[in-house]
């Protein structure tokens, strides 16, 4: 996930002192020392989130943004907040997440990860949140220069397919008409992720979930317009691409109840 979230950061760049800066070893000591500071705290988030330790991950980013704050502003400091707004997300401490997302904007308004990371806090909040999720997600979507690497507009297609699928679940459920509208919704924008990733030459393990993720959505989608033959190719292309147990254990249970095999199995 690191090399998707864009610098430079001034973290990594070179500190700088004057001759007369030498003169007084304390005071570069002490730079030295908060600058190193703060990288190995953030550091330490990182691996313990890899790592899925996410106690110890909240911690490290909790000392590291402790630091950032006293150490002023500098170029990728939203950085830290997006990873800590997303070890809180897995956590369910979604408040703290929202919280931590929209710090990273207030320092970068253009950052398409947070306004990702902000929207799936909402979206994690339940249906009353569903609106502002849908705003966040549609934000990322249409924002300029975003690099390349973030995949932050087949991120967005993605969480605005999830929302529209949970609408029409709410429609469907209260008889409503606009559940057609919302099914086709949430079609276009799974479509869209699956079109985009598809082009790529060699799309990382990650480009692969999201892929089987939109997959899945549009297979269990598939299931609740009672399309089932339509639903078997988007499940077994889970199963295809996802190293992901929970997810392919879903895609499993579904073909269960359809009583349907993929052709390979």
């Amino acid at each position: 996930d690191v090399g998707e979230l864009n610098g430079p950061h001034e973290l990594a760049a070179p500190l700088l002192f004057s001759v007369a800066d030498m003169l007084s070893p304390a005071a570069v000591d002490a730079a030295l020392q908060q600058r190193a500071r703060l990288i190995v705290d953030f550091t330490q988030g990182l691996v313990h989130s890899l790592q899925d330790q996410l106690p110890e991950a909240a911690a490290a980013l909790g000392r590291a943004i402790e630091a950032a704050e006293t150490y002023g502003d500098f170029a990728g400091k939203e950085v830290i907040y997006l990873f800590a707004s997303d070890v809180a997300r897995r956590q369910e401490k979604l408040a703290e997440a929202e919280q931590y997302a929209s710090r990273a904007l207030a320092i970068n308004p253009n950052y398409g990860r947070g306004y990702i990371a902000r929207g799936n806090a909402y979206y994690f909040q339940g249906n009353e949140s569903l609106g502002q999720a849908l705003d966040d997600y549609e934000t990322a979507l249409h924002l300029p220069d975003q690099p390349a690497l973030a995949f932050v507009a087949e991120k967005a297609h993605l969480g605005l397919g999830h929302v529209y699928f949970r609408r029409y679940l709410i429609a469907k459920e209260d008889c409503s008409p606009r559940s057609s509208a919302y099914a086709g919704e949430a079609t276009r924008h799974y479509e869209a992720v699956i079109a985009s990733i598809g082009q790529l030459a060699r799309p990382s393990q990650q480009n692969r979930e999201q892929k089987a993720l939109a997959h899945l959505g549009l297979g269990e989608l598939a299931i609740g317009l009672e399309e089932e033959e339509t639903a078997l190719p988007h499940l077994c292309a889970v199963l295809e691409l996802s190293v992901d147990a929970g997810l392919r254990q879903i895609a499993l249970d579904d073909l269960q109840k359809l009583g349907a095999t993929c052709p390979s199995s």
